[in-house]
């Protein structure tokens, strides 16, 4: 019954304050961080009723379609990437909408608005010399967001 503002640790950890802006430029009230145990998961309590995503239960599918809605390139303006699940583990799933830097702590989410994961980082795994890679989209960048089953958080 709780909303919370979730993000990538990497974005606040070290940060004090952190601070959240709204598009119409409302500064939110953030209550106190936790981070999630084994995985690069932030969040914080926000106080008031506002309008939320719902965080979807259970597993994607291998192919279905999700958004990524972020700040791509860190300009600070709302981006919407689109694209498909192409790798499902216990706690990653991996994308292939374009995000890049900036989108770190975007929500991945599927066609209903619902949250998947939350856009954590890319890999370069690009290996001319691997020939059994050639042609395929493990000689590239990969896109890994992090699930939210399963997390236990606790506060530093």
């Amino acid at each position: 019954g709780r909303i919370w503002l979730l993000t990538n640790a990497h974005l606040v950890r070290g940060q004090n304050p952190v601070r959240a802006t709204m598009l119409d430029g409302t500064t939110l009230a953030l209550g106190p961080c936790e981070f999630a145990v084994g995985r690069d998961l932030a969040r914080f309590p926000l106080d008031g009723n506002r309008p939320a995503l719902e965080v979807r239960p259970g597993l994607p599918d291998v192919g279905e379609r999700v958004t990524v809605l972020g700040n791509s390139d860190g300009r600070g303006v709302i981006t919407e990437l689109n694209g498909r699940v192409v790798g499902v583990g216990p706690t990653e799933i991996e994308v292939d909408a374009t995000f890049t830097a900036g989108n770190s702590g975007s929500p991945v989410i599927d066609r209903n608005g619902r949250v998947l994961a939350v856009a954590s980082y890319l890999r370069n795994c690009r290996d001319d010399r691997d020939w059994s890679k050639t042609n395929t989209r493990f000689n590239g960048i990969r896109r890994f967001a992090l699930r939210l089953a399963g997390v236990k958080w606790e506060r530093e």
